[in-house]
């Protein structure tokens, strides 16, 4: 990867410099996946276990939970700063020593355009694949369907990321339900605004108007695509690249797991349990090491707690669970291929960009592992809306719809903003 930091971004400029100077869509979007693919990372097997690294990791969610026990606590600030440091340092250490470990890896293989273009046809689809970038100061597209390829200039690079920075405030600001009533309606008014432009520009400009695929990247890709208004009842399915999935997947078991300090996360992964008619993990049995150990046995895995980004260290995203925080660096490497994930928490769908453009946090880790889809947010989710909607999203995996099918039903007539995204392959 290192190497890949220091040669490919500028061999990717060249491969896309060309491309552009041909003018043919193809060549566009051949070059934007082969550079993509090169950044994409990859799942591993998991390594044999190692002591040292899981007295690291265990380490250092024992201070980050001591540290949240002690919030509101004005007199122990001193001794909750100290603890974070000291947390930090132990998952510093312990990303190093996961440079060291062997473990068997695919590499990312990028899909052409006219592979794309054959298998639409050829499974008779009406999905559009756009594949979004940012060139110079435009927002420019490929769009690929099963009649052809084209490339599109959209919107104004800049006014467009400033659309995206106005949806990310308005949400923020919405998720309070303390928030008075007259500040509530301008942010409302406002959320749809900036929605309606990000939809006029991006999809609409692309001729979008049933299931579509979107690949993105930097901030593009953490654009709450669900709630753009042409979206309504219609499947979006995102990635940071293009990349298939197989078909075929049938929900058979589900995991629902709730974590401590949210009011209706108890209530949230009882019903869904019920739905399923399966058992849910709850209070003092919702244990990191009993979710982690749980979630390659279900073929759906929801979990409803507190979620925190990282953006300065993204392997160490995480969700709150009874004994402490479950690190995203500890799912690396397990075997996520038959499984949907269903994050019902804040934020964990955001990433941090790194060079190349590739977005890191708990989602994409996730999805290297294999994971069919994962379904997250990218702003606070409220949990007295998600303990309505996220019954309703089960029911429609359970009825056999695919992950953005069931989404894309389950927040229909919700009348709050709901800023749920299906991350996840393109299945055909």
């Amino acid at each position: 990867m290192t190497a890949a930091s220091a040669h490919g971004i500028r061999l990717q400029a060249v491969d896309l410099g060309a491309a552009l100077r041909s003018g043919r869509a193809e060549a566009i979007f051949d070059a934007v996946e082969r550079g993509r693919a090169t950044f994409a990372g990859s799942g591993r097997v998991r390594p044999p276990e190692d002591p040292e690294m899981a007295a690291l990791v265990g380490g250092a969610r024992r201070l980050a939970e001591r540290a949240r026990q002690l919030e509101g606590d004005p007199g122990s600030a001193p001794e909750q700063v100290q603890l974070r440091r000291a947390a930090r340092r132990l998952q510093s250490q312990a990303r190093e020593r996961s440079w060291h470990a062997d473990g068997q890896a695919e590499v990312p293989r990028p899909t052409s355009a006219r592979e794309l273009r054959r298998a639409l046809e050829g499974a008779g689809s009406d999905r559009v694949v756009l594949d979004l970038m940012m060139i110079k100061d435009r927002v420019c597209a490929v769009r690929v369907d099963a009649h052809g390829s084209r490339l599109l200039d959209l919107a104004p690079l800049a006014p467009t990321l400033e659309q995206v920075r106005r949806v990310r405030a308005d949400l923020q600001a919405l998720s309070n339900p303390l928030l008075p009533q007259p500040l509530r309606a301008t942010a409302s008014q406002s959320l749809v605004r900036s929605l309606t432009r990000l939809d006029d520009a991006l999809l609409r400009g692309a001729d979008v108007t049933g299931p579509v695929y979107i690949a993105a990247r930097d901030r593009l890709v953490s654009v709450p695509w669900s709630l753009l208004p042409s979206r309504r009842g219609l499947s979006t399915v995102v990635n940071s690249w293009v990349t298939s999935g197989h078909a075929g997947w049938a929900a058979e078991s589900a995991l629902a797991v709730a974590g401590p300090s949210l009011r209706h996360a108890g209530a949230e992964a009882a019903e869904v349990a019920r739905v399923w008619g399966s058992d849910a993990l709850l209070d003092g049995d919702a244990t990191c090491a009993a979710v982690a150990d749980a979630v390659e046995q279900a073929s759906v895995v929801h979990l409803a707690a507190h979620g925190t980004h990282e953006p300065d260290n993204p392997v160490f995203s995480s969700l709150l669970l009874a004994d402490g925080p479950l690190f995203a660096h500890e799912l690396d490497g397990r075997d996520l291929s038959r499984s949907v994930m269903v994050l019902s928490a804040c934020d964990v769908g955001s990433a941090s960009i790194r060079h190349g453009g590739e977005p890191l946090g708990l989602t994409s880790v996730l999805l290297r592992m294999g994971a069919r889809a994962v379904i997250a947010a990218v702003a606070p989710l409220r949990d007295d809306v998600a303990v309505r909607v996220m019954p309703a999203l089960h029911q429609g995996l359970r009825d056999g719809l695919r992950p953005g099918e069931a989404l894309a039903r389950a927040v229909a007539d919700e009348p709050e903003p709901v800023p749920l995204v299906c991350f996840g392959p393109l299945v055909l």
